[in-house]
């Protein structure tokens, strides 16, 4: 912070000092007001996309496609949980998308292609994951309900 006058680092300082206190209550929020059901089989990824979600509803940040109609069935990208999308969108999203595990590339333009993993409740929700062809045979990150493979990597 060299070049600013106390004033400024003052400001700086209080502002991450706020942040970080932001971050330390809404991490215990989330640890006291959203327990998970012990016998719930959902994957941890998909139930921490869920969660970003309710949150995103909560702070009024949660964005759609314009072309999600009431009573569609709901599209959720689980490195992008607070947007929705509608089945033609969704769709769209293959492209570009980033591996959940690595952050790297694994969409239909990736040049090795990815394996996408999904969970449906009940016609409600769609929420989906792309893991790179890496990503995908590690035990740890591996498919829970792979619905198949896309891309040049197939």
């Amino acid at each position: 912070m060299s070049g600013l006058s106390d004033a400024e680092r003052a400001r700086i300082t209080a502002a991450l000092d706020q942040a970080r206190a932001a971050r330390r209550d809404y991490r215990r929020l989330l640890d006291s007001t959203t327990p998970r059901p012990p016998a719930d089989d959902t994957p941890e990824w998909a139930w921490a996309a869920s969660l970003a979600l309710v949150h995103a509803w909560r702070d009024g940040a949660v964005g759609t496609c314009p072309h999600l109609r009431i009573g569609e069935v709901v599209m959720i990208l689980a490195e992008a949980p607070t947007m929705l999308y509608c089945r033609g969108c969704y769709r769209d999203t293959r492209a570009t998308r980033a591996c959940l595990g690595c952050g790297g590339a694994a969409g239909t333009t990736s040049r090795f292609g990815g394996v996408e993993d999904v969970v449906s409740t009940e016609d409600v929700s769609i929420t989906s994951r792309i893991l790179c062809p890496a990503c995908a045979v590690d035990e740890r990150l591996g498919p829970t309900s792979p619905i198949g493979t896309f891309g040049p990597g197939q």
